[in-house]
């Protein structure tokens, strides 16, 4: 709370997550109450309502699944399925579990983008709603490899409670910056070039 009292009168962008909600619905907007099952989820929540509460001009940004290359490096869980799939090895990915994955470049660009405007409120920066299994066999196959290694699973949650669907519904950010999603071909070679 003192870093945010010294920020009062500064813009402030916060960057949060999906996991501020519960997973039980998907295609989550804005408005949505969130409702955090997991101790990751309370202390964004107890973060964002800190944010609210002590800064004047913010802008939570909530991205979903961010992958993809930075500094030349793909991102860490891409690159260990990567090497898994090149030694010949299954991984196996939930059919069931879904996420709005945005490449790394774009959620750089929206924030950069939402930091020069004068929106005060929350912004989902995420791309279209996939299954992880869809995700990671698309992103294989983009990075040359063979997606039959890729093996859907159902997600099996205690007691049902869990994020089972925590895509986000984008609407806001594509009405102030007009970002159009890449694909996750799109967006890997991309940052590979």
């Amino acid at each position: 709370a003192n870093f945010l009292d010294s920020c009062s009168n500064k813009r402030v962008i916060y960057l949060s997550s999906d996991g501020i909600f519960d997973g039980n619905k998907g295609f989550y907007s804005e408005n949505d109450i969130p409702r955090p099952v997991t101790t990751y989820g309370r202390n964004l929540k107890c973060c964002e309502d800190l944010v609210k509460k002590n800064c004047h001009d913010f802008c939570i940004v909530r991205p979903s699944y961010i992958y993809g290359y930075s500094f030349g490096e793909l991102d860490k869980r891409l690159s260990k399925t990567k090497s898994s799939v090149s030694k010949g090895e299954y991984v196996e990915r939930f059919v069931d579990m879904y996420k709005s994955p945005l490449g790394v470049e774009q959620v750089a660009e929206a924030v950069v983008d939402l930091s020069l405007l004068n929106y005060r409120g929350i912004v989902h920066v995420a791309g279209p709603k996939l299954s992880v299994y869809d995700f990671t066999k698309q992103a294989v196959e983009a990075l040359g490899l063979d997606s039959r290694f890729i093996k859907p699973i159902p997600i099996n949650i205690p007691n049902g409670k869990g994020l089972r669907d925590s895509s986000l519904d984008c609407s806001i950010l594509e009405k102030l910056t007009g970002l159009r999603p890449l694909s996750v071909s799109e967006t890997l070679k991309r940052g590979h070039n």
